[in-house]
């Protein structure tokens, strides 16, 4: 390799520490096929999965146990759901699971709207 420095062949370092999610991304990528990549805010891995699957809601399960993003969750899913006739009409389906989930799981806060 003539021209080149060893310092211009050595691989740059790793990047070490906690991940940082950046906050200005979405954290879906809607594909063709109902696919879409779904961005994991823990590790910053990004999965692969179908959007009415269940690995799908195990993944939302899992993110979304985090408050703050569960609310994050909710607008963007509304956001796609808004854009069926774009993205697909799986995505209605998935906002109407996602915000359904919470009061099936918890009675305790439908109960506290009645009194």
């Amino acid at each position: 390799m003539a021209g080149f420095s060893k310092n211009q062949r050595s691989a740059k370092k790793p990047v070490s520490g906690p991940y940082v999610e950046p906050s200005d991304t979405s954290r879906f990528v809607p594909l063709g096929g109902g696919y879409c990549y779904i961005r994991d805010p823990r590790d910053g891995r990004t999965h692969h999965v179908k959007v009415n699957s269940i690995s799908f809601q195990e993944i939302l399960n899992t993110i979304g146990s985090v408050e703050s993003v569960e609310n994050r969750l909710t607008t963007e899913l509304r956001k796609l759901a808004t854009n069926a006739n774009r993205f697909g009409s799986e995505w209605i389906t998935a906002r109407d699971w996602f915000t359904q989930r919470k009061t099936v799981a918890d009675p305790v806060t439908e109960s506290q709207g009645t009194v």
